[in-house]
Parts: C-alpha cells; structure tokens; sequence
C-alpha cells in the first residue's frame, strides 16, 4: 500500500492539542485534547488535515525544517499545533521544539498551525495569507 493509502486509511487515534481558543487572542491557551482528521477536497483523492473540531491545519513557507520561525506576534494569530506522545510515531509526524521551549507538532518536517480567523469546521481563512500559508493537504 502507498504512503498515501495508507494515510487515507488510517484512522488516527492520536491526539494534540491545538494552542489557543476562539475567545481570547492575546494569551494562547491549549484546547482540549483533540485528534486529526482528514476531509476530502478533490476528486484526486487528496485531502485537507483538520483538528477534530474541524479546524484546518496549516504550514508556513518560511519555517525552516524542523523549526518554526512563527513565534511573538505570529503566534498570537498562527497558533501552533500542540503534539501529544502518541502521534509522535505516526508516519510523517515529529514533534520540535519551539524558541519558547515549548513542543509543536511538525508534518514531514514542517511545524504546523491553525490560524485565528478560522472559527468553524471548513474555514480556510489562513490559506495564502501573505502569500506564504497554505493548508496541509496530502
């Protein structure tokens, strides 16, 4: 079975917690445990990475790999994707280590965000934002 295949297939039962909550943008608290989720988006058969609450995940062009550069300011808008232990050895996943020393959640070596404006379950409002976010999709 292809890496792919297999990401279809697989129903994740690994969680992370998603910094930040739609209510209060200038402290970035953890959400509540939460799992992935992949939603279709084209014939292709390729698809969008979410949260469980439905929120799109997105990865930023200018992190370098293995490490974010979203930090201060950005991260008040860009929160970053919490990982928990059993997502760790799932394929593609790793977890890195942020400025701040705390751990964020990195796709194939890309650490991942959920952005701010994005309040329900579809919402791409990060997608091509300064022409340097994009959603994760595979």
């Amino acid at each position: 079975m292809s890496p792919r295949g297999k990401w279809a297939g697989l129903a994740l039962a690994a969680f992370l917690w998603s910094c930040g909550s739609s209510d209060d943008r200038k402290e970035p608290k953890p959400a509540e445990v939460q799992q992935i989720q992949q939603v279709p988006v084209a014939p292709e058969a390729q698809v969008v990475v979410t949260d469980l609450n439905g929120l799109t995940i997105y990865y930023y062009d200018r992190d370098q790999p293995n490490q974010s550069t979203c930090n201060g300011r950005c991260a008040e808008f860009w929160f970053p994707v919490r990982p928990a232990p059993e997502l760790e050895n799932q394929p593609n996943f790793s977890s890195i280590k942020r400025k701040d020393g705390t751990s964020q959640l990195a796709f194939q070596g890309r650490p991942l965000y959920t952005f701010h404006r994005d309040k329900k379950p579809g919402d791409t409002k990060g997608d091509g934002q300064q022409g340097v976010w994009h959603i994760l999709k595979y």
